[in-house]
């Protein structure tokens, strides 16, 4: 989209903020400075569960004193990433819990507004549209952060460094905030108050003024929501902004603003991100306490796979156990086909009388972890992506930008106690423990668990596993966690205990010889993709663990030259994720952003309309004619149908051939639908020289019975001729006139050349052969 992300006076408003003005951080420092608007979508089905969609007005501003990046260019990752979130309150319950979550907005071309001077007490220093200025704001409107087409998918992203991939895959379920239309009418709205959440992710302010920049890149507002139909039917819910702004503060503060009961405290994993837990313990009814713990995890790459809250010694059943996550519709960990929404919940342990606590736990991690490699010419920018294996992207755990709960009603009185958190993906150490309320003050510091030291096993407190590796609270030496095993990562072997092995951990064993298997990947050739090891591929292997599923093998059309034809009036689809770029124009920003290619030739001369009207991106269209990649510009569009998709009228001249390129603006990307009609052009069916043997006929490529010489080739020596050679001439490349000359007199003997190498096997049909393809133009 060209124009600006808000209305001018919506992008340069000041809000009018309490309290003094905030510090200036240092390096570049990105938060949320306004939720501005609130849009409603219709309900959507997928995968047999309908969805209510909404989406939230993003505005940043950068806090810092240096300027932010903001690049896109196609292929550039050093920009913010933004994702949404929301929350509900019931007033029935007093529970907090997150409703849904979107996809990941893509920002592209910095605005420099004004809307946190006041805040800030600084003025905005601008800067151009690749960086976002100190003190400046830029603003995304409701309508452009709803757009599926520029959202890519969250599993990608490395919140604790601000790290991705670009350009990124585009999931047909990803876009908005999705929230299951049977929740919203199971809990209602009369009573409830609902929260939005921005969060912006950028990988120089994830690492800037020590790594504390990225902590306050989300804020939160209040929202209502309104019912079409009377709940629990309403068949579609509507949503406003209400209330004021709560800058970098998550969403989950917004539960103890509403509660003075609730406690919050947050914990930063060491080289990773930070986790926040917010707990309320209610009562007691009937003898009766309710503990609710919400767990949100703002930016760790390491996850969560577990929760344990320790209980004493002596104590009765817990009842009402219970647990509460979030759909994540286009993630790899949304369930495909969802009809059981508690088919992938937490399994809760523990809990019965005595027991000495009680847990919730994912799967167990099983695979490798993504890998980033950097450009070591240009800072935070990723030139290589190589996602993590086995269920690493695709197991139910608490992942960034996620909130879980974990509940259970006890006997006993709170206290000030402490549990444990379990990090899921490998690293150093693997569980944390955090304060919080807990039946009679129960802290985890009194459980033991697995601690390996140099390889040795015990079962010890953390306190007492000092530097050693202490594994999850209830964990034991049997089977012992710290003996050493093989480690298989990408196809190469070393020698590991189970916590250090970022790959595939088996016991025992040996690396001579190699027990890993050879990784596949995904294999790009003649635009078909297949899945191979690296040393099968016979065309373009695109790196380990790549799956054909989200990697881009040019049908034929990523290069101008194998522009594909389109047919008058019949869309033609595909996707322009993962392409690469051999085209300009001069609108959209497109010069430099991935495209594909499409040709035309019309039947007739006349007014000849192309659209991209279906894209489920910001798609930019242009026409060109000319040699490739286009060397005349016909027309370019980049919002015509819509704000977001393309639409090019031109007068065309019959026979004339067009060159059609699907790009996107200013870097986006995603899948499109291209028509062209109005010409009764040949489209699908083309004619061009059809060549069998050494005669030339002018045909389409489909009643071709020889050698089809391409779109708009034409028989004949002369004008712009395409040839048809001799099927048994092979000795053309190297031979010349004058080569014949020599031959020729070689032949009869009358002046044999000593320059003359081409006379050995040479025969009276190849020079017959050499004639006729020299005269054809071969």
């Amino acid at each position: 989209m060209t124009s600006s992300h808000l209305s001018i006076a919506a992008a340069f408003a000041v809000l009018s903020c309490t309290g003094l003005a905030a510090a200036q951080t240092s390096g570049p420092d990105v938060i949320v400075g306004d939720l501005p608007d609130a849009q409603s979508n219709s309900p959507i089905g997928i995968s047999g569960v309908t969805y209510d969609a909404f989406a939230v007005g993003t505005t940043s501003c950068n806090k810092g004193n240096t300027p932010l990046n903001w690049f896109t260019g196609g292929t550039d990752n050093r920009h913010p990433a933004i994702s949404q979130n929301l929350f509900r309150y019931s007033s029935a319950t007093g529970r907090f819990e997150q409703l849904g979550q979107g996809g990941l907005k893509h920002g592209f071309t910095a605005l420099q507004g004004s809307t946190c001077t006041a805040q800030f007490g600084f003025p905005c220093a601008a800067t151009g549209g690749t960086t976002l200025g100190v003190g400046c704001s830029d603003p995304y409107g409701a309508g452009l952060n709803n757009n599926p087409g520029g959202m890519g998918p969250k599993w990608q992203v490395n919140a604790a460094t601000g790290l991705f991939p670009y350009p990124y895959p585009n999931v047909a379920t990803s876009g908005p905030i999705r929230v299951r239309l049977s929740d919203l009418n199971t809990g209602g709205i009369a009573g409830n108050r609902f929260f939005i959440e921005g969060q912006y992710i950028c990988g120089d302010d994830a690492s800037a003024n020590g790594g504390l920049n990225k902590y306050n890149n989300a804020s939160w507002r209040e929202v209502l929501l309104s019912a079409t139909g009377t709940v629990p039917n309403a068949t579609d819910f509507g949503i406003a902004i209400t209330g004021s702004m709560h800058r970098e503060q998550p969403g989950i503060y917004a539960w103890q603003s509403i509660d003075a009961a609730v406690t919050i405290t947050t914990f930063d994993v060491p080289n990773d991100g930070r986790f926040i837990l917010a707990c309320k313990v209610s009562g007691p009814v009937a003898g009766l306490y309710t503990y609710e713990y919400a767990l949100q995890n703002l930016n760790s790459h390491r996850c969560a796979g577990s929760v344990v809250v320790p209980l004493p010694a002596t104590h009765n059943a817990l009842g009402s156990v219970g647990f509460h996550d979030v759909d994540a519709p286009g993630e790899p960990n949304f369930l495909a086909t969802p009809a059981n929404p508690a088919s992938d919940d937490w399994t809760p342990s523990g809990g019965a009388a005595n027991d000495t606590s009680v847990s919730w736990a994912g799967p167990a991690y099983a695979g490798t972890p993504p890998v980033y490699v950097m450009d070591p010419a240009t800072q935070y920018k990723v030139l290589t992506f190589t996602p993590g294996t086995g269920n690493d992207h695709t197991a139910n755990v608490l992942r960034w930008g996620t909130m879980f709960n974990f509940r259970f009603t006890s006997e006993l009185a709170p206290g000030s106690g402490a549990l444990a958190v379990g990090l899921w993906r490998p690293g150093t150490g693997t569980a944390f423990t955090i304060n919080a309320q807990t039946p009679g003050g129960a802290t985890v510091g009194n459980l033991t668990a697995a601690c390996c030291t140099s390889g040795v096993c015990s079962v010890a407190t953390q306190g007492a596993c000092g530097a050693g590796s202490w594994g999850l609270p209830g964990s034991t030496c049997s089977p012992d966690p710290c003996v050493l095993g093989t480690c298989c990562l990408n196809g190469a072997c070393s020698s590991s205990t189970s916590p250090a092995c970022n790959g595939v951990w088996a016991v025992g064993g040996s690396c001579n010889p190699n027990p890993c298997p050879v990784p596949t990947g995904a294999c790009c050739a003649a635009s078909a993709c297949t899945s191979t090891p690296e040393a099968a591929c016979t065309g373009a292997w695109q790196g380990p663990s790549t799956t054909c599923a989200t990697v881009f093998c040019p049908a034929g059309n990523d290069l101008c030259a194998n522009a594909l034809p389109l047919c008058d009036g019949t869309p033609a689809s595909s996707t322009t994720v993962g392409a690469t770029s051999d085209g300009a124009a001069t609108c959209a920003a497109s010069t430099g952003t991935p495209d594909v290619w499409y040709s035309y030739i019309p039947a007739v001369s006349a007014s000849i309309t192309v659209d991209t009207c279906t894209a489920t991106y910001d798609s930019a269209l242009s026409v060109h004619t000319g040699a490739c990649p286009g060397t005349t510009q016909v027309a370019c569009d980049d919002d015509a149908c819509g704000s977001l998709h393309s639409r090019v009228s031109f007068p065309a001249t019959a026979g004339t051939r067009y060159l059609v390129r699907v790009s996107g603006f200013s870097g986006s990307t995603g899948t499109f639908s291209v028509l062209v009609s109005g010409g009764g052009g040949q489209g699908c069916n083309p004619t061009g020289a059809c060549c069998n043997g050494t005669s030339c006929s002018s045909t389409t490529a489909a009643a071709c019975t020889g050698s089809y010489q391409g779109v708009a080739t034409t028989c004949g020596p002369t004008g712009n001729p395409t040839t048809c050679c001799p099927a048994n001439f092979n000795r053309v490349n190297g031979l010349s006139p004058q080569d014949i000359f020599d031959f020729l007199n070689a032949w009869f003997a009358l002046d044999p050349r000593t320059d003359f190498n081409h006379v050995n096997n040479i025969n009276t049909q190849d020079i017959f052969d050499f004639v006729a393809a020299w005269y054809l133009g071969c």
